[in-house]
């Protein structure tokens, strides 16, 4: 059975973007990247995501970032911007401050990678660092 991307509301704040869900992006690729600011993880990973994004933006890939803290202090909007601007970072990312976005994609993982089909269906997914060759 096919899984679908689920709604993207809930967002404390989108930075970069207006907020998008489902429908805005259906007919696109879509990666999304969960993500916390202090994951050292993720600090690894994230060059490899923004990458993706600037290479196949123009073939149709929309990169989403969603940010979910794990500490209290990752919960200040001022810091996730910081850290967008600090590793130029220029794809949409939602704030997930509340856990929304995470609860509906059921997700456990900073990083995790969900990678969405141009019919809205998840076809793959990645918790952690690597497997950079086989997700590209």
């Amino acid at each position: 059975m096919a899984v679908h991307l689920p709604p993207l509301n809930g967002a404390a704040e989108w930075l970069n973007s207006e907020p998008l869900g489902p429908a805005d992006l259906r007919g696109r690729v879509v990666l999304v990247n969960f993500w916390t600011l202090t994951c050292i993880n993720w600090l690894r990973q994230e060059p490899y995501v923004r990458a993706w994004s600037h290479a196949y933006r123009d073939d149709g890939l929309v990169v989403v970032g969603v940010h979910t803290p794990e500490f209290g202090f990752e919960h200040d909007v001022d810091w996730v911007r910081r850290a967008v601007a600090a590793r130029s970072i220029d794809y949409p990312v939602a704030v997930d401050n509340d856990y929304v976005i995470w609860r509906a994609f059921g997700n456990h993982y900073w990083p995790a990678l969900y990678f969405v089909d141009t019919d809205g269906v998840i076809r793959d997914d990645h918790f952690g660092e690597g497997r950079y060759e086989q997700s590209e």
